[in-house]
């Protein structure tokens, strides 16, 4: 368990939120923000009793009296939240309606940040808040059963929860609404003071606490705060912890560097012995290097490269290197052995001419700035992890766009993106990692080796978003114009949130293994495949999809994600009971010039809403199963509709548990010809004009119960919304008839003849 997590754990468990106290224990320990370390000699006081200690030599403390405290008023509302070391700790109330998100919203309206929340402990959840602007910061918070808009006030390190609104989300009934003050009962204050420090407080909702962390800011008098000037053809330093070799200037301890001006040939080396941060503040910086990296970090605990506000800073290297430190290392423009964090709102322009531009051997952060990428092979690379919390990154690649690729562990070779602006064009992957890609949000635009006018070959992948085992989807907006595959996985794919438009030359999203969409929107405006994997469940969100082959197509093979263009075979190839397409609920319209669905197995359609456009030509049907007598398609549920060619019709199975009706006109009807279907009554069931020429009709809905139907094509319509070609609150005049009183009094019913859960 982390130290946080271990830290809100005992809080939570000491009564977080708390009733009455009679009798005063604190205890725990102040320590050095940047080291970790104790700090002996810290006077540390109750602001309000009066009970005060000093902290031992490690910098533990301890405060115990039987003085009551002040109680809590009862009569104001249950607290939903509480702040402790700037971690927002849920109630058990909303922990047991776990939140997808915390969003934090400047006073203006613009977003500042979107936190994941997570497990802390105990079924609690919780968020850690970032560093805040004084004054207001507004914070919305969604959960399945209630909407929390209110906000923070921030005074330095100090942030506490003022008033704001609740909203109950009652399912089937009108919302409930009530403005409650959701503020942090503080009984007392510790106060915590040293000579060189800075004076921390800690507000306490408790008497009874163990284990509190009071972390110590060393003040600015004994900071190692340097300034290092860059006067085109040599440095000066103003400090300590940095030495000058000519162009060259090395870092050599943790601590702050103020760092300005232009080297036409140098370069910033970090090499700190100790084990504290080294924070480079970049304002105005430019450097190029002819034969090495020109900032390159060999040694440190992590090294923060923060860019200063209203900054302009670039970096440049050469198209080949002479310099190296070892195995043929640096080579990147920014290159680091460890971990590297970016964080501020200016400027960073990097070229890399020799190799990638970003490197971080290690783990490698961005939550802030405004980045301009140029590289001949990868734009950003974090070799055990990459993770994106904000800013606006522009990247221009001829490798791949952001890439995670050590593949040794489990738990590294990640791409992890929370927020930010991001535009990836790349000549090969725009997102990839050596083992998983989870996204939660943010604005992506990919285009990759040229866009899905092009096509890849050889070994070549140019896909958008790629992973070796799985692709994590909650939240982001994302459009992808990709000459490879839009989104791939060599293993597993899970939908459960964002809005995505792919126009690809090759499959849409594809995945090795299976594919789940839970939730989002996925439309698909240009594919070969559209949705391609070995098993496919769709639960959920809303799916539009186009390709030139089959729509949906669930079949096993290989389709190689480091090669382009990989395309399974067609049925009866690889058939298998496991490659299912499940369709249990959600949004799906698919217009396909091959098989609209698609599986070499079998199809269960048992909720949601799915339309078919197509196929109009031979060789192909709107449904394809498995050959042989043991596959089936079965209709449970749902609203099914799909218009396309009589070749290879597949009808579903008798044993589906809700009615269906097949009808197949006499001749080939254009593209756009309505059909009408209506009861008895003249109410209607549905008003369809399909994008492709069609003969073959395939309907199923609850609503198609036994009794006396009549069925039209051609005709008109007036009023109404037409959505994926079927229309809602329109007038029919009907045309010709298909079948006037038409009886349907069994699971299948057809007009024009029938294969009975076969091909026609």
């Amino acid at each position: 368990m982390s130290r946080l997590r271990a830290i809100v754990a005992v809080l939570l468990s000491s009564h977080l939120f708390f009733a009455d106290a009679g009798e005063i224990s604190l205890s725990g320990k102040a320590i050095d923000k940047e080291t970790s370390a104790g700090i002996a000699g810290v006077n540390i006081s109750m602001k309000n009793k009066g009970l005060s200690t000093i902290s031992g030599s490690d910098g533990s403390f301890s405060i115990k009296s039987t003085v009551a405290l002040n109680t809590i008023d009862h009569t104001q509302p249950t607290n939903l939240f509480s702040i402790k070391n700037n971690v927002l700790v849920f109630s058990s109330l909303v922990s047991a309606d776990v939140s997808s998100r915390v969003e934090l919203f400047s006073i203006n309206g613009k977003k500042i940040a979107c936190l994941k929340t997570d497990n802390l402990s105990n079924d609690h959840y919780g968020v850690v808040l970032p560093e805040l602007s004084p004054g207001i910061t507004c914070i919305r918070l969604s959960t399945e059963n209630l909407l929390y808009t209110g906000s923070l006030f921030s005074i330095g390190k100090n942030i506490t929860l003022k008033g704001g609104k609740l909203t109950l989300k009652s399912k089937g009934n009108p919302q409930y609404t009530k403005e409650t003050k959701i503020t942090a009962q503080e009984i007392d204050t510790l106060v915590a003071s040293k000579n060189g420090y800075l004076t921390q407080i800690f507000p306490l909702e408790s008497s009874n606490l163990e284990n509190i962390e009071i972390k110590m800011e060393k003040s600015p008098a004994i900071s190692n705060n340097t300034d290092i000037s860059l006067l085109t053809d040599k440095i000066e330093v103003s400090g300590s912890g940095a030495t000058v070799n000519g162009t060259e200037v090395t870092i050599t301890s943790s601590g702050t560097y103020n760092i300005r001006g232009k080297l036409t040939n140098g370069q910033i080396v970090v090499n700190a012995e100790n084990d504290g941060n080294v924070i480079l503040i970049l304002d105005g910086v430019e450097i190029g290097n002819s034969s090495t990296s020109p900032l390159f970090v060999q040694n440190a605990k992590t090294t923060i490269i923060e860019l200063a506000d209203g900054s302009d800073n670039t970096f440049s290297d050469a198209s080949t290197y002479t310099g190296f430190y070892e195995d043929d290392e640096p080579n990147a423009t920014i290159f680091s052995k460890d971990d590297l964090i970016f964080r501020g709102n200016g400027k960073l322009t990097v070229n890399g001419n020799y190799g990638d531009a970003i490197v971080s051997k290690d783990g490698l952060l961005i939550s802030g700035g405004n980045f301009i990428i140029n590289s001949v092979d990868d734009g950003i690379r974090g070799k055990d992890k990459l993770i994106i919390r904000g800013g606006t990154i522009d990247i221009t690649a001829k490798g791949d766009g952001l890439t995670s690729t050590d593949s040794g562990n489990a738990s590294t070779g990640y791409v992890q993106i929370e927020d930010g602006d991001i535009k990836i064009n790349a000549d090969k992957d725009g997102i990839q990692a050596a083992n998983y890609v989870e996204i939660s949000g943010g604005k992506i635009d990919i285009t990759t080796g040229g866009g899905s006018e092009k096509n890849v070959s050889g070994n070549v992948s140019a896909k958008g978003i790629k992973a070796e085992n799985k692709l994590l989807f909650t939240g982001g907006t994302f459009t992808i114009n990709s000459a490879d595959d839009g989104i791939h996985s060599d293993g597993f794919i899970t939908f459960k949130g964002g809005v995505f438009t792919i126009s690809t030359a090759d499959d849409g999203v594809h995945a090795e293994s299976t594919l789940v969409i839970d939730s989002g929107e996925i439309n698909v405006i240009k594919s070969y495949e559209g949705l391609e994997a070995s098993a496919i469940t769709i639960n959920g969100g809303k799916s539009v999809i186009v390709g030139s082959d089959d729509a949906i197509n669930v079949a096993g093979g290989s389709s190689s994600s480091s090669g382009g263009g990989g395309r399974w075979g067609p049925g009866g190839v690889n058939n298998s009971p496991s490659h299912l397409l499940q369709i249990n609920g959600g949004y799906l319209a698919v217009y396909s010039g091959g098989d609209g669905l698609d599986a070499n197995g079998n199809i269960e359609i048992n909720g949601g809403i799915t339309i078919v456009h197509g196929p109009e030509k031979g060789m192909n049907g709107v449904f394809d199963i498995g050959d042989g007598s043991g596959y089936y398609m079965v209709v449970n549920g749902g609203f099914l509709l799909a218009a396309g060619t009589a070749d290879m019709a597949i009808t579903p199975s008798t044993n589906s548990k809700q009615n269906c009706l097949i009808a197949r006109l006499t001749s080939s009807q254009s593209a756009g010809t309505l059909i009408n279907l209506q009861n008895s009554n003249g109410e209607i069931l549905f008003t369809f004009s399909p994008a492709y020429k069609y003969q073959w009709v395939a309907f199923s809905s609850p609503d198609l119960i036994n009794g006396t139907y009549n069925y039209y094509y051609g005709g008109s319509v007036s009023g109404g919304i037409k959505e994926d070609g079927l229309y809602e609150g329109e007038k029919y005049t009907p045309g010709t008839s298909i079948s006037s009183n038409l009886s349907v009094s069994s699971r299948i019913t057809t007009v024009g003849g029938s294969g009975g859960g076969g091909r026609w």
